[in-house]
């Protein structure tokens, strides 16, 4: 009886010992797992200035810049969607990240001694969408930027601006600002031919202006207004 009871103790011992061998082999296999996922995560750096290439935008070499008609949950996932690091590195502003949603629109290579794209931008704060080109060196340092296409609207207000780039250096751009009218009774508004508007028509009163955005030698814009009109008009 004692024989047998020291093999049964000893049988307990060994599979106890198989047991805490293999959960060890397990840990050791957990361990060595989550390092390499560390290994790979650490690996997967976020996007800077120097790493941007063609591959990552929508478009390419664009001379006009169109919006898509994309809602503010439609449009994600149809581009490259920037991170805050990037977005603080080109706006330089830690804010905007919270009100907006940027994206990488296109790779442009009008002058190759400087880094220039555009960006495609959801601005929930003011009801804005816009593109900006955006100008740095070859050092990534922040040379200038400046609207090429835009649509707003809210209560009555309408922003649009759209243009195209006219020759290497110069980007012509109409921009059309119009608030809706909510006259008075007693208040009669006429068109520009002096004709009276009829009671009950919807009204627009606003400016339409022409710019030239001209991009200097250095990288810097110059803005320079060309004709501006204000308008009364029906929808």
């Amino acid at each position: 009886m004692k024989q047998i009871f020291y093999i049964l103790i000893t049988l307990i011992v060994l599979t106890s010992c198989s047991n805490s061998s293999n959960n060890a082999t397990k840990t050791i296999q957990t361990e060595d797992e989550t390092s390499q996922i560390n290994d790979e995560t650490s690996q997967t750096k976020p996007l800077t200035l120097q790493d941007l290439k063609k591959e990552h935008f929508k478009f390419y070499n664009l001379t006009e810049f169109e919006l898509d008609k994309f809602n503010w949950e439609e449009r994600k996932g149809k581009y490259t969607e920037l991170d805050r690091a990037m977005s603080y590195m080109i706006w330089q502003d830690s804010n905007c990240y919270i009100y907006f949603r940027d994206y990488l629109f296109s790779w442009q290579e009008r002058d190759t001694n400087f880094i220039e794209f555009t960006i495609l931008t959801e601005d929930e704060d003011s009801w804005c969408t816009t593109i900006t080109y955006c100008i740095f060196d070859k050092k990534s340092k922040f040379i200038d930027k400046f609207t090429v296409r835009s649509r707003c609207g809210d209560g009555g207000w309408v922003f649009d601006s759209w243009g195209k780039f006219i020759n290497k250096k110069t980007y012509e751009m109409l921009c059309v600002e119009q608030q809706l009218l909510f006259p008075s009774d007693n208040e009669e508004l006429y068109n520009e031919k002096g004709v009276l508007y009829d009671e009950g028509e919807e009204l627009y009163e606003g400016d339409s202006t022409l710019y030239h955005y001209i991009i200097n030698d250095n990288g810097k814009v110059t803005q320079k207004e060309i004709f501006k009109k204000h308008f009364i008009e029906k929808d």
